[in-house]
């Protein structure tokens, strides 16, 4: 499902559409004697009694979910938007007014879940009055406004309102009367939703992905805050050593697909399904274009892959799918473990089908530094050369001390720099001249340990080793550049038999 989404309050499911509007204009002129008119739009089970000169808009945006049901005003209104109504926004009058009605209202399946509660939305009140005090900030409203929020007819309704400047208690008054007269009929039942008992996941731009109940399930809480390419959902059928455990989820960042810790420690019958944004770019041989009512992955969009990252995990069997949209790319990979089943390798393509991507809250731009674009955006840490990991034992080629060394040439200055091996994470010391290397030590770091991303299989004996048997592992390198900001990489390191 590809859609335009807003968070404002309550977080909730991706809804599929982006439904085109009609437009209902009252007519009348500024200072006319008080005619009211009729407004009604059955399809989205709504109706309004309106004053001479206010319009009525069924859709503004180019918004998925939720839904827009109608947009009043005291103007004329102009349609633009993602997210938002942006341009009606912009064209608000020093006196006039705006109404944005939303619902909460998925396009299949129970109205209410988990997401989307009745607690959450209060019994309609006989009046509907704006809050007192100072109009707030929401994302994805351009100006500071109202919310009203509340069930009619059993519908989850949004109410936003922004009023201007020159506003006064007349137009608030007006304002509440036609609030009042707002009417919602209730809507036919929605169709089944095939993924009934699947938890869903969601971040902060409105993406969306139901995974399959008690897979590991992770998503990336703020995605717009990391450089691209970056990964949004990460769903496992077994453990990843070296990833937290846990369902639904959110974390500051998901590792990419190559640069997952416990793929090398994966269970023969595992399978992993990770959705990534790639840099953006138009449709090409590697990104189908979006086509309106074709869903996208099927499984005939995934496709066997033989390079990255299958060069670093030949034992996986990887394929993927991409996706090109309004300038946006996005990836669906699944790797499997060789013992993994077919239904296993469905079920995962059959979360990635169902997933609801959104294009707003994409980016932080440099005019953007409220809410979460507020504080320093994370770099991606650029290395000089690829680390060195060794065996670091005071006798050659045993592993019997249990310890290893890692050396990172970086490119740029840094305060300080922390490795993560295998969920384990210790502090570097700095380079003792410019130009030099950072180092550190991890013991014990797992090498006689079963199932440790470090464990060694000696080659003779129980601590001889010189490589025969080799250990690929991830390391997550994070930084804290010269001016403050932090930086991170991950990087696959292979596993060397001496140190120094």
């Amino acid at each position: 499902m590809i859609t335009s989404a807003i968070a404002l309050l309550v977080p909730a499911v991706v809804a599929a559409g982006v439904m085109s509007g009609a437009v209902g204009a009252v007519s009348g002129r500024e200072g006319a004697p008080a005619q009211r008119q009729d407004y009604a739009d059955p399809e989205r089970g709504v109706s309004a009694l309106l004053p001479a000169g206010w319009h009525a808009v069924r859709s503004l945006t180019k918004l998925g979910y939720p839904r827009e049901v109608i947009t009043l005003a005291s103007f004329r209104l102009r349609r633009g938007g993602s997210c938002g109504p942006d341009r009606a926004l912009a064209d608000l009058p020093s006196g006039g007014t705006l109404i944005f009605v939303l619902e909460y209202r998925p396009d299949r399946g129970a109205v209410w879940t988990d997401g989307i509660r009745r607690a959450n939305f209060p019994p309609r009140p006989a009046h509907l009055r704006l809050p007192s005090g100072e109009p707030t900030s929401f994302e994805c409203f351009g100006k500071p406004g109202y919310l009203l929020r509340f069930r009619d007819a059993d519908r989850p309704l949004q109410v936003m309102v922004a009023l201007g400047f020159k506003a006064d208690a007349a137009r608030r008054r007006e304002v509440e009367r036609v609030l009042d007269e707002l009417r919602f009929a209730p809507l036919p039942p929605l169709p089944p939703d095939p993924y009934a008992g699947w938890p869903t996941l969601i971040d902060e731009s409105g993406d969306s992905l139901r995974v399959p109940p008690r897979w590991t399930s992770m998503v990336t809480a703020v995605p717009r805050r990391l450089p691209r390419p970056r990964t949004l959902f990460l769903s496992a059928s077994h453990r990843l050593s070296g990833v937290p455990t846990g369902r639904r989820r959110q974390v500051p960042e998901l590792p990419a697909p190559g640069v997952t810790p416990g793929l090398g420690q994966l269970s023969a019958g595992a399978v992993v399904l990770w959705l990534t944004e790639e840099r953006r770019g138009g449709p090409s041989a590697a990104f189908r274009p979006f086509v309106r009512r074709r869903p996208w992955p099927t499984a005939q969009d995934f496709k066997d892959i033989r390079r990255v990252p299958v060069e670093r995990w030949p034992a996986l069997t990887w394929q993927r799918a991409g996706l090109s949209w309004r300038g946006l790319r996005f990836t669906a990979w699944i790797a499997a473990g060789p013992k993994a089943s077919a239904q296993r390798i469905a079920l995962a393509r059959l979360a990635a089908a169902s997933v609801g991507l959104s294009s707003a809250l994409r980016d932080c731009s440099p005019r953007n530094r409220r809410g979460a674009c507020r504080r320093p955006l994370p770099r991606r840490l650029l290395l000089r050369r690829p680390p060195y990991l060794g065996v670091r034992c005071p006798k050659a080629n045993s592993i019997a001390c249990d310890r290893v060394g890692l050396t990172v040439w970086l490119r740029t200055p840094a305060r300080r720099l922390t490795a993560t091996i295998d969920g384990r994470t210790f502090t570097l010391r700095p380079p003792a001249f410019r130009g030099g290397y950072w180092e550190g030590t991890l013991q014990p770091a797992g090498l006689l340990a079963p199932g440790s991303a470090l464990h060694v299989t000696p080659d003779r004996g129980r601590y001889f080793w010189e490589g025969r048997h080799p250990v690929r592992v991830v390391v997550r390198l994070s930084a804290t550049a010269a001016d403050g900001v932090p930086a991170g990489t991950s990087v696959t390191v292979d596993l060397r038999a001496g140190y120094g």
